[in-house]
């Protein structure tokens, strides 16, 4: 466990480097693009600007959402979350991602007071983070012309906690493979050739542990 510790801890220390190296470059970076597409270029000029704008904007509005998680670290106290909230501000966040990806995303929120137990602020954005690129991975793989995914916030039956369900239209794991999903290092990038280093084998792990910790569980 300390060893794992040790390499979260470094991947930790890359995130954070990259996002202030991330917001540092790419505002400017859009400024000369927009400035740029003011000028009367041809077509096909304008549409790949418009396009890299694109894809910048999402990274950028991704880096914000990690500088806000990462600052969020700086205090420690449990609290409980608002879950209408936390999962409308995740939402904006990948606005321009899922646009750009071409996923619709429908939020329903079934019931009242749908208020977290105490946790830390940053690992409800862990939480959401993950379960969204795994969501936005299946239906990448899947080839659907139109994604979708669709996240209930709810109560649980008995209304002593409560329930996010991610649903997607995208491929879904295997049964081979579903008891293997929370190890650490594993990823389903594995048993696919084209898809071999897109994941890190972390996120579901780190996940898992995450709810556990919080007397939660994952399924």
């Amino acid at each position: 466990m300390d060893a794992m510790i040790r390499v979260l801890a470094g991947v930790g220390v890359t995130v954070a480097e990259f996002v202030h190296e991330v917001k540092q470059i790419v505002p400017s970076t859009l400024g000369y693009i927009y400035d740029t597409l003011k000028l009367n270029l041809d077509q096909a000029i304008s549409i790949n600007l418009e396009h890299i704008n694109s894809i910048l904007s999402s990274l950028l509005a991704y880096t914000s959402y990690f500088d806000e998680t990462i600052s969020k670290n700086v205090v420690r106290e449990l609290q409980p979350i608002d879950l209408r909230k936390a999962v409308s501000a995740f939402a904006r966040i990948v606005e321009h991602d899922i646009k750009r990806r071409k996923i619709d995303v429908d939020i329903e929120y079934k019931g009242r007071d749908l208020i977290s137990k105490p946790i830390h602020p940053s690992e409800i954005n862990t939480i959401l983070q993950n379960l969204y690129s795994n969501a936005k991975m299946a239906i990448i793989r899947s080839n659907e012309q139109r994604g979708k995914i669709l996240i209930e916030v709810k109560k649980s039956d008995d209304g002593q906690n409560i329930v996010i369900n991610f649903y997607d239209n995208g491929i879904g794991i295997s049964q081979k493979n579903k008891d293997r999903i929370f190890d650490a290092f594993y990823t389903t990038s594995m048993d696919r050739r084209e898809d071999i280093g897109t994941g890190t084998g972390l996120g579901l792990f780190i996940l898992n542990q995450i709810i556990n910790n919080r007397n939660g569980n994952i399924e």
